[in-house]
């Protein structure tokens, strides 16, 4: 009759180890870190001026030593650089059988 019982008992402790590191997992989760906020924000605005084409703003948010490799056109260096670029291969091309800017 004890073997029987040995594999619940073995399953019940596990559980009772378990728990509270389930707890502990729900409250980081509840908390995010600060950091993360931080960038989570700033990334936002940097994508929102450059999907709006708002290039002054998308210019502010980036650094003056800026280096930017694609993987087309190879290296662009400095922030006017990479601010041209989006503004003539993004924000500067406009299809012609809409008459809106290419995505």
């Amino acid at each position: 009759m004890r073997k029987t019982f040995a594999p619940l008992h073995a399953l019940l402790f596990t559980a009772l180890l378990a728990a509270p590191l389930a707890h502990l997992s729900a409250q980081a989760a509840a908390a995010p870190d600060p950091l993360f906020q931080t960038i989570q924000s700033w990334d936002a605005k940097l994508f929102d001026a450059y999907n709006h084409c708002d290039l002054e703003k998308f210019g502010s948010l980036l650094a003056d030593d800026l280096e930017f490799y694609h993987d087309k056109s190879g290296l662009s260096s400095g922030r006017q650089a990479l601010v041209e670029g989006v503004k003539n291969n993004i924000c500067g091309k406009v299809t012609r059988e809409t008459g809106s800017r290419d995505a």
